[in-house]
């Protein structure tokens, strides 16, 4: 007797072989590490050691690749323009030139917030004083403010780009645009904005990578986020209530990952982002926990195929039939889908599996909805889904959701395939 899914009626087996099909995007992920490597190498090369010059504060310590590239779960897609590709580069760069202590955030149970913001931000006090035109004064106290540095790095960045862009390659200026998305400064690269005899692709044999070389061989269209950050001890980022970054997530029951791994998360640095706890809160900076994510992803990609596969297929079905109101992010896939691949014993995460996995995340997503809260991995005090959120949004959502838990073959049929997509990178 085959196991049925009692909501929709429809057999796992069936529903595995339609997951079966989703095969292109698996195999794009298979390529992602050079192609992600070429462009680290452009990024650091080309346009953060110019940043450097420009002002010697940039001095970066490390630059981490985050987002979906490094963690193996792209979904590639055709732009407006043909047949180019377009993905999204993310990176943090940890800042060198910078002393400083990271402070409990000033706070009431008044405030209009959903919780403590020192389960997630702090106020970074400076002790040197380099970066004070960065800064506001709050007490004869040096506090780094998130816009003023973003401001100084934003142009920056302008400038490097317009000299690469006119001086040396003689592109269009309208070719590439920068904007500021939450603590990211984005450098968009269109192709399709070039004059058409630019848009010729380079031959294969190039070693080098520059600005129009980026555009082709390692991807067509591009986007990068840059996110300036700051390394912190765990001492420096415990609140004077002596919280632990992941001392929830050590304490919970898990049945994976593996204690090795574990232990490789408690020993992984942790970051401040320049992200506000609100508007008008120009001092808070965000606890990121990017490293110990990566660590957490790159345990899914290497061992655990299935789920790996299931996360692409959730992001492609999403990405196809929920794409408004945007309110269900890449990480909030993300982190349903760590947290429910935790509650499993590893060995249950096989082929024979992964329709009850897809259905399973498709379910923690509905009950966070509609319970509006999808806690932080990490910081399970953390609530990722911001209490500012329009209650009319959410249940437009939650009925897309519930026809797609209740259809997944009819969503899974009409969700397009990306083998096409795939012929300009391979």
């Amino acid at each position: 007797m085959p196991q049925i899914d009692i909501l929709s009626g429809q057999t796992f087996n069936d529903i595995h072989v339609l997951m079966g099909k989703y095969q292109a995007d698996r195999l794009f992920n298979g390529i992602s590490d050079p192609k992600q490597e070429q462009f680290t190498s452009f990024v650091k090369n080309e346009i953060l050691s110019r940043c450097t010059e420009r002002d010697q504060r940039f001095v970066f310590k490390e630059v981490i690749p985050t987002g979906s590239f490094r963690e193996h779960s792209v979904i590639s897609r055709k732009t407006n323009y043909g047949n180019y590709i377009e993905h999204e580069f993310d990176f943090m760069l940890s800042l060198n030139k910078l002393d400083f202590d990271a402070l409990s955030v000033p706070y009431s149970s008044n405030d209009s917030i959903e919780c403590d913001p020192n389960l997630a931000f702090r106020q970074i006090a400076l002790k040197g004083g380099e970066w004070q035109d960065c800064c506001s004064v709050v007490d004869g106290v040096y506090f780094l403010n998130t816009g003023m540095i973003l401001n100084v790095f934003q142009k920056v960045i302008g400038e490097v780009m317009d000299e690469m862009m006119v001086k040396e390659e003689s592109l269009s200026p309208g070719c590439i645009v920068i904007t500021r998305n939450g603590p990211a400064i984005t450098i968009d690269f269109d192709v399709a904005r070039l004059p058409a005899e630019m848009q010729e692709p380079y031959p294969e044999d190039w070693e080098s990578v520059t600005l129009r070389k980026a555009s082709y061989n390692v991807i067509n269209n591009w986007s990068v986020d840059l996110v300036l950050c700051l390394e912190c001890s765990r001492d420096n980022l415990s609140s004077d209530k002596g919280t632990d970054v992941f001392g929830h997530w050590k304490g919970r029951n898990k049945q994976w990952p593996s204690e090795a791994v574990q232990r490789d998360i408690l020993k992984s640095s942790c970051h401040l982002v320049p992200k506000t706890v609100s508007n008008d809160a120009p001092l808070t900076w965000r606890l990121s926990t990017s490293k110990a994510e990566l660590l957490v992803a790159d345990n899914i990609h290497q061992h655990f195929k299935v789920v790996q596969n299931v996360w692409l297929i959730l992001k492609a079905v999403i990405k196809t039939h929920i794409d408004w109101p945007k309110m269900i992010t890449s990480y909030h896939l993300k982190t349903v889908i760590f947290q429910t691949t935790e509650r499993i014993q590893p060995d249950y995460w096989n082929e024979g599996n992964a329709a009850g996995l897809f259905l399973g995340v498709l379910d923690a997503l509905i009950n966070g909805l509609g319970t509006k809260k999808i806690a932080h991995y990490f910081l399970s005090g953390v609530n990722l889904l911001s209490n500012h959120v329009s209650r009319d949004h959410l249940n437009t959502l939650l009925e897309t959701l519930l026809k797609v838990r209740s259809k997944p073959m009819l969503y899974l049929a009409s969700t397009p395939n990306a083998n096409t997509f795939l012929t300009d990178l391979l």
